[in-house]
């Protein structure tokens, strides 16, 4: 199962479900790492990716290719909707180190994914620390979905098991108690930022 979303402090995006979930194909290549990867992409005999590429990815934020969907805003778009609703001008996109989500400009994938970011967010957040994913609010959000979602919530199939899944996510992010709740977690973010100067780089407690 992948399924992505994004939050805030004022509110949270819908759930993307993506390559690598149960059943979903939605016809992304796999990117070349090699020379022979490269050859067979060229040739137009790359495989169907297993899991989450930085195209699908940049699909997922902007709302675009197989996850546009009429009415529905991509990430971005939708996290952006929040800021500007809040009059907030100023605020920055944070993504973790897996692969599909970079933003180096070293690469082409991420030169690309840099620029579509900032072609919405007025800046994105560079040298997340590769030790401390624990420092990312959104881990402590998915956290708490899932305990929510296997004490409270049952389903019959997977078809099921999703629905349950985006039931969940907006109970626990939305309404007035997901708003207290996310203003809680991500309003604890200089104390993680704090302490992961103070642990060098390392885990923290969060």
């Amino acid at each position: 199962m992948h399924a992505f979303g994004a939050v805030t402090a004022h509110g949270a995006s819908d759930l993307f479900f993506a390559t690598g979930t149960t059943g979903l194909k939605l016809g992304y290549r796999a990117l070349p790492h090699t020379a022979a990867a490269a050859a067979a992409a060229a040739a137009g005999a790359a495989p169907l990716a297993s899991g989450v590429t930085a195209p699908e990815f940049r699909d997922i934020l902007g709302g675009t290719g197989a996850h546009a969907h009429a009415g529905r805003l991509g990430m971005l778009g939708q996290i952006k909707a929040i800021f500007d609703s809040k009059g907030i001008a100023s605020w920055a996109f944070q993504l973790d180190g897996a692969r599909c989500h970079t933003i180096s400009p070293l690469g082409s994938q991420g030169a690309q994914t840099r620029a579509l970011i900032l072609s919405v967010a007025p800046k994105v957040v560079d040298g997340w620390p590769a030790f401390s994913p624990d420092m990312s609010p959104i881990e402590n959000v998915f956290s708490y979905v899932e305990h929510v979602l296997w004490t409270q919530y049952k389903w019959d199939d997977f078809e099921g098991y999703k629905r349950a899944l985006r039931a969940c996510w907006q109970r626990v992010t939305g309404g007035a108690s997901g708003s207290a709740y996310l203003r809680r977690v991500v309003g604890s973010f200089e104390k993680r930022r704090l302490a992961c100067i103070a642990a060098d780089g390392g885990r923290i407690k969060y």
